[in-house]
C-alpha cells in the first residue's frame, strides 16, 4: 500500500467515531494535546490546535459541552515532552492528538493503549511508531509528510538562487526523529552537497537557547547561505532564524509563507482557495505546509487564464496569471513570465500590475542569466514597457533574485522606471498597497 493510501484511510478511521455519535454525546469525551510548539502565534500547531477544534465543533463537539480537552505544551523544551506526555496518561483522556513525530513518541512510550493520531509525523516506520505503513498496528495512526528527498530538492533550488554559492550552512536538531531518519536525512544533504559542489556546515542545534551560538558558528566558518533542516523545534522558531538570518545577511531556504502569513495575523485555516500561478518548486514548496498547519482542509487549488510563452519553452512549463475586479478596481499578477499577448490583456488597464522582475540589466554576467530574462523571468529593461503598453498605475515587482549587494534594487527600479512613468514599488515580503 502506498504512502498516501496510508494517509487516507487511517484518517477516515480515526475521524469516524466522531462522526458518528452525533451532536449529544452519552458522556463527557476527552482528548488529550501534546506539542512541542508553543501557545502562541507564529507557532504552527498554533493554527493547528484551532483549525482541529473548529472541525470537532463541525461534528458536534464543543469544548465545555460534552467535551474536554487537556493541552501540554512544551514551549519549544522536546526534553519536557515525556513529563507532559506521562501527565495526559494519567488523566486517562479518550485519545490523544500529538502534533509532530517528536510528540508521538513520547506519547507512544507513555501508553499503549489510549488511541493516539499523530499530525505531520515523518517515517512512522522508520520512526517506530507503527510496524508497516500496510499494517500500522498498535495505537498509532495519523499523517505522514517528510520526503527526504526534499531536502536536497532545497539545496539544489538554493544554489540557483544564490550566484556563486560555494559554502552552505544547514542548521538541524540532532534528536528531532529516529536515529535512522535523521541518518537517511543526512546522508541525502551530505550527497546533494557533493554532487552540487557545495561545502556542507552541518549546525547542530538541541533547543532553542542554541539558535544564537548555532549562527555564530556559521559565521566562523564562512557560511554563504542556510537551509533548515525538518524538525518540529525549529519550525516554531522559524521567527527567529529568520530574524538572525537576515541580521547575518544569509539567504536561507525554508517554510517562508506560514511564517509571514502568521506575522500578518492571517488565519491559515481562513485561506481558500490558492490559486497557483505555475508549477516550479520555489512557487509551490510551501503549499503542502499552508495545508498541513491549517489542518488539511479541503484546499480548492485552482489555476487562472495562461499566459504564452515561446514556442520552445511551450513543452517545459505553462504560466498562469490573475486579474481581479472589485469596486472599480483592478488588480493583475503574473507568474514568472516574459512579454506575450496574454500578458497584455490580463494587465491593460490595471491599477496595480504586480510582475516578476528578475534582474536589472547591469547584474546579467553571462549568458545563463541572458536566457533567463529573454525567455522565463522578465529583467529590467523589459517590465516598464510591459507595465506603460497595459496602461497600469502601479507597478510592484516581484521575484527579484536574492542578492547580497542590495544597492542593484536601487538600480533595478531606475532601470524600470526609465520605460513606466506610474509609481514603482520593489516588492518585499508584508508588504501593503493601497490601490
Amino acid at each position: 500500500m502506498r504512502r498516501r493510501e496510508f494517509i487516507g484511510l487511517v484518517g477516515t478511521a480515526a475521524m469516524w467515531p466522531l462522526a458518528a455519535r452525533g451532536q449529544y454525546p452519552e458522556r463527557t469525551r476527552r482528548i488529550g494535546i501534546l506539542s512541542p510548539g508553543r501557545t502562541e502565534l507564529p507557532d504552527p500547531t498554533f493554527n493547528m490546535l484551532n483549525t482541529f477544534l473548529q472541525g470537532l465543533q463541525q461534528l458536534g463537539y464543543t469544548e465545555g459541552l460534552g467535551l474536554t480537552i487537556e493541552r501540554q505544551y512544551a514551549n519549544g523544551s522536546p526534553d519536557r515532552l515525556r513529563e507532559l506526555a506521562a501527565e495526559l496518561v494519567r488523566d486517562k483522556p479518550d485519545i490523544i492528538v500529538a502534533f509532530s513525530t517528536t510528540a508521538a513518541r513520547q506519547a507512544k512510550q507513555a501508553t499503549g493503549t489510549i488511541p493516539i493520531v499523530a499530525v505531520a509525523m515523518a517515517d512512522p516506520v522508520a520512526d517506530e511508531l507503527v510496524a508497516s505503513l500496510a499494517r500500522p498496528g498498535g495505537n498509532v495512526t495519523g499523517t505522514t509528510f517528510l520526503g527526504p528527498e526534499l531536502v536536497s530538492k532545497r539545496l539544489q533550488l538554493l544554489r540557483e538562487v544564490v550566484p556563486g554559492l560555494s559554502c552552505v550552512a544547514a542548521l538541524w536538531h540532532p534528536n528531532a526523529y529516529s536515529e535512522r531518519t535523521m541518518a537517511d536525512v543526512r546522508n541525502e544533504i551530505e550527497v546533494a552537497a557533493r554532487t552540487l559542489g557545495l561545502q556542507l556546515q552541518l549546525v547542530p542545534a538541541i533547543s532553542p537557547d542554541d539558535l544564537v551560538s548555532a549562527f555564530a558558528a556559521m559565521a566562523r566558518e564562512h557560511a554563504e547561505a542556510l537551509i533548515v533542516m525538518p524538525s518540529p523545534m525549529l519550525f516554531g522558531e522559524y521567527g527567529r532564524i529568520v530574524s538572525i538570518a537576515v541580521n547575518n545577511r544569509l539567504p536561507a531556504m525554508g517554510r517562508g509563507v506560514v511564517v509571514q502569513m502568521a506575522k500578518a495575523s492571517i488565519p491559515l485555516d481562513r485561506v481558500n482557495p490558492v490559486l497557483l500561478t505555475h508549477h516550479h518548486f520555489d512557487h509551490i514548496g510551501d503549499l503542502y505546509d499552508v495545508m498541513l498547519n491549517s489542518w488539511m482542509p479541503a484546499y480548492r487549488v485552482r489555476h487562472g487564464d495562461g499566459l504564452g510563452f515561446p514556442p520552445a519553452f511551450l513543452q517545459r512549463w505553462m504560466c498562469y496569471g490573475y486579474r481581479f475586479e472589485a469596486e472599480g478596481k483592478v488588480v493583475a499578477i503574473s507568474g514568472d513570465t516574459v512579454d506575450c499577448e496574454g500578458l497584455s490583456q490580463l494587465a491593460h488597464g490595471a491599477d496595480l500590475l504586480m510582475h516578476c522582475c528578475y534582474m536589472a540589466s547591469a547584474e546579467i554576467e553571462d549568458e545563463q542569466f541572458r536566457r533567463v530574462v529573454q525567455h522565463t523571468l522578465a529583467g529590467g529593461d523589459t517590465v516598464g514597457k510591459i507595465a506603460a503598453r497595459a496602461g497600469a498605475k502601479i507597478l510592484a515587482l516581484t521575484h527579484h533574485r536574492p542578492r547580497r549587494d542590495q544597492h542593484y534594487l536601487q538600480i533595478l527600479a531606475e532601470e524600470v522606471a526609465r520605460d513606466f512613468a506610474g509609481r514603482v514599488i520593489v516588492g518585499e515580503d508584508l508588504t501593503e498597497i493601497e490601490v
